[in-house]
């Protein structure tokens, strides 16, 4: 019923953006993705984003921040031809680690652009799974702005210790 309604939606608006928020993302390197509901969503919640054209999809659940290539049926398009997906971040103290065996077994790394994580508590990895960076231990969280023909999403850490705000990600799509 849910993904008829958002068929519906979708196909029925004059909208110039379409911008898809719910809670779980189909695309994670958290525990939670090898779930079956995450694996259905990555087929059912997808093909409805492809097929009606949905621009961008926010979502939450793991507490991470991932932001996938664009993708139409699973796979690297052209940014007029596919949805990007944005895990939107961690706030607060509770923050999940990078599961590398989540790649290739799940998904492939060729579809990620970004992705900024904590692991136990002390690290981050920013764009490489093997590339730490310890001034990202913070919260993360994210703009959305529409000027013309441009949707500009930004993404942002606040150091947990010096409160520094940093910007960790910059992507426009273009129409």
């Amino acid at each position: 019923a849910q993904l008829k309604w958002l068929r519906n939606d979708m196909n029925s608006t004059d909208k110039d953006w379409k911008i898809v928020f719910f809670h779980k993302s189909p695309y994670s390197l958290g525990k939670d993705i090898k779930w079956p509901d995450a694996c259905y969503l990555q087929e059912s919640l997808a093909a409805v984003c492809d097929e009606t054209n949905v621009d961008l999809v926010m979502s939450g659940h793991d507490h991470m921040y991932v932001r996938t290539k664009p993708l139409n049926d699973n796979k690297v398009v052209d940014q007029e031809d596919g949805t990007t997906y944005i895990l939107a971040g961690a706030k607060g103290a509770k923050r999940y680690e990078f599961r590398k065996f989540i790649l290739d077994n799940y998904f492939s790394q060729d579809i990620l652009d970004v992705a900024v994580s904590q692991a136990n508590g002390e690290y981050f990895a920013n764009g490489n799974l093997d590339n730490l960076d310890e001034t990202n231990k913070g919260g993360i969280f994210n703009t959305v702005s529409v000027a013309g023909g441009a949707l500009i999403l930004k993404s942002y850490v606040v150091n947990d210790e010096t409160l520094e705000l940093k910007q960790i990600d910059e992507l426009t799509i273009l129409k």
